[in-house]
């Protein structure tokens, strides 16, 4: 797997995994986030990506978050 193929760092409860998801999806989709989102995504996976990595995070926490464990 690519260095980049996972965040910094993955949110340890399913709210807040989803919640990372739906900010990447958002980011993926219009290209930037505002100021206050921006920053709740960096305090949940620990970065904000470019929109192109943002999508392989999402794609790697959605699968991430089918874990029984999670």
């Amino acid at each position: 797997m690519k260095k980049s193929a996972l965040p910094p760092k993955i949110p340890g409860q399913a709210e807040t995994l989803q919640r990372a998801i739906s900010l990447l999806g958002h980011l993926t989709k219009v290209g930037e986030l505002r100021e206050s989102r921006r920053n709740e995504l960096i305090e949940l996976i620990g970065a904000c990506p470019s929109p192109k990595v943002a999508a392989d995070w999402k794609q790697v926490l959605k699968e991430y978050s089918k874990r029984p464990y999670v």
